[in-house]
């Protein structure tokens, strides 16, 4: 059996080993797969190992010996899964392998805007605080979590391990999902979105992967932003509405509130 990984530096950048998938058959590891050489990559293997080299139906269709996919990814965009249905492909992914490192970077994240302790600690070294009059300084308002409320759309792994830290900060949770369960999580308030999380206090809104026909809508008065996937999901990425001169991220509405929108793999600062 032939096992070919596509783009394995991704996954394994030279800390780990391959040896546990070559007792399994004939193996052959690329760093990368450019488009244009995914067939010549590909050819011959019965097992595919990819992270985000694309498998269309044109690509499915020419391998022939191909008879299982295996994603190193939670989401599974990058295979056509109908053409891999129609070839008798078999197609996994990898579920909440990166639960906790998602949630804790979404709080890396609002911890920065929220404290600015990076942009503070540059100031600090560049003689801000030496040179400044008063003894406290401080360049951005610091804004403390405890008693905001944190709303979660899609109360998945991600979203529940995010609510629980949210929890530990003192705040409030609010979750969006099409499956509540108020028994199973008392502590927390499920709400519609057309509810708009009307609490007191700033609006601190987390997502996790959410269907399509549940974002667009207007959370908190602004508009909830999405990046559209060749699947059944998207990514909400992180969009800051306070601080937007200290944060330079463009033209956003003046609000008293922070409000920010999380995703699952793709986790930035919108700018724009």
């Amino acid at each position: 059996m032939k096992i070919v990984v596509l783009d394995g530096y991704a996954t394994n950048p030279g800390d780990l080993s391959w040896d546990g998938l070559a007792e399994l058959g004939e193996l052959v590891v690329y760093d990368r797969t450019p488009a244009e050489m995914t067939l010549e990559h590909a050819t011959g293997a019965e097992v595919l190992i990819s992270n985000k080299v694309f498998l269309g139906a044109d690509e499915l269709a020419a391998l022939t010996d191909l008879r299982y996919i295996g994603l190193q990814a939670t989401g599974v965009n990058a295979v056509d899964l109908d053409a891999a249905r129609y070839h008798n492909i078999v197609v996994s992914n990898v579920p909440a392998y990166s639960t906790s490192s998602v949630a804790q970077h979404a709080f890396a994240l609002l911890l920065e805007l929220a404290r600015g302790v990076g942009r503070h600690a540059d100031l600090v070294r560049q003689g801000a605080w030496t040179n400044c009059p008063d003894f406290a300084f401080q360049d951005t308002p610091q804004v403390e979590l405890t008693d905001k409320t944190f709303g979660v759309v899609g109360y998945g792994y991600i979203g529940r391990d995010a609510a629980r830290i949210a929890a530990a900060f003192g705040m409030r949770i609010l979750v969006h999902t099409r499956t509540p369960d108020p028994v199973t999580w008392p502590d927390v308030s499920f709400v519609e979105l057309d509810q708009r999380f009307r609490f007191p206090g700033a609006r601190l809104l987390a997502g996790s992967k959410v269907p399509v026909d549940q974002v667009g809508h207007q959370i908190a008065g602004y508009q909830l932003l999405a990046v559209g996937m060749k699947c059944e999901v998207v990514d909400v990425r992180f969009v800051a509405f306070e601080f937007a001169d200290l944060f330079s991220i463009g033209d956003v509405p003046q609000a008293n509130d922070l409000v920010v929108a999380g995703g699952c793999d793709q986790l930035a600062i919108d700018a724009g």
